[in-house]
């Protein structure tokens, strides 16, 4: 991915409007045992390279209608390192709700790579 923006938005897409597990899976760090996504819902709980891809897959899935809008992407970059606060929304089925995420993203030789995905539904 050529920017932060450009990885972050297509973690989203792959599974969202793509539905393409392989894609989804792409994006992250695979060869780093320490990858992690949690969802909003507690059964979303991914910790390394083959439970990232097994809700990657779930997610990809799904025949629930899902997306996410966002209002506001803070992004920030050190080096070889950025992270993302997002807030927005997410939608399930046409209901929207609110949404947030926190990300960690690491470049290497193939670009802009998912670490850490943080997701919650605020109250």
């Amino acid at each position: 991915m050529a920017t932060v923006a450009d990885a972050f938005h297509a973690l989203f897409r792959s599974f969202c409007e793509e539905h393409d597990a392989a894609a989804f899976a792409a994006l992250w760090l695979v060869d780093d045992p320490s990858i992690t996504m949690w969802g909003s819902d507690l059964w979303e709980q991914a910790e390394g390279p083959d439970a990232v891809r097994r809700l990657g897959e779930t997610l990809a899935g799904d025949e629930v209608e899902l997306g996410f809008e966002w209002d506001e992407l803070q992004i920030h970059e050190r080096s070889e390192v950025a992270w993302v606060n997002a807030r927005g929304a997410i939608l399930i089925g046409g209901e929207r709700s609110p949404y947030r995420v926190t990300a960690v993203l690491l470049h290497t030789y193939a670009g802009w790579r998912w670490h850490t995905f943080n997701g919650s539904i605020p109250d």
